[in-house]
């Protein structure tokens, strides 16, 4: 069998090598089952197979006494928080009103990021919190309290 490429093709094949390769690992990853993580230290991707994410995920989710609820809250958080925005007058105006309130929330997300320096490669979970009803507003306060508060912060750190 005769399989005819173009010179577009061959040429773009020739100078982009690292494309074929990047294809070849996809694929393997999708025939064994498997996925892309980021380890926790570092700047690694750890390849694990899928069952094995989910147990680790699963496992600190019931050691930690997580529980499923029935419904999803995010919308009746939405609604308290913009009530709460609107009686709040002397901390935010009319004006912030709009950019405290989160456009479409949604409830926090979990990703887990594989320890790969410790012994059974345990996970950190890592929550995202971005589209969260309450982000906008805990940003603001925070930064609002920062301006009234006068803390020493000699044992804290930023980032760890």
């Amino acid at each position: 069998m005769v399989i005819e490429f173009s010179l577009c093709v061959v040429c773009f094949l020739i100078m982009f090598p690292e494309y074929i390769l990047t294809k070849n690992i996809q694929h393997n990853i999708k025939e064994n089952n498997a996925m892309i993580t980021q380890a926790d230290k570092g700047k690694t991707l750890v390849i694990i197979y899928k069952q094995d994410y989910h147990n680790k995920v699963h496992t600190i989710l019931t050691n930690n006494n997580f529980q499923a609820i029935p419904k999803n809250p995010t919308n009746k958080y939405q609604k308290q928080i913009t009530q709460t925005i609107k009686q709040c007058n002397l901390i935010f105006n009319k004006e912030q009103n709009k950019y405290l309130t989160v456009r479409n929330p949604k409830p926090p997300t979990l990703k887990a990021q594989i320890k790969l320096h410790k012994d059974g490669n345990p996970i950190r979970p890592v929550i995202n919190n971005i589209h969260v009803p309450s982000y906008k507003t805990n940003k603001r306060l925070n930064k609002i309290l920062q301006q009234h508060l006068n803390l020493d912060n000699h044992y804290t750190t930023v980032n760890s």
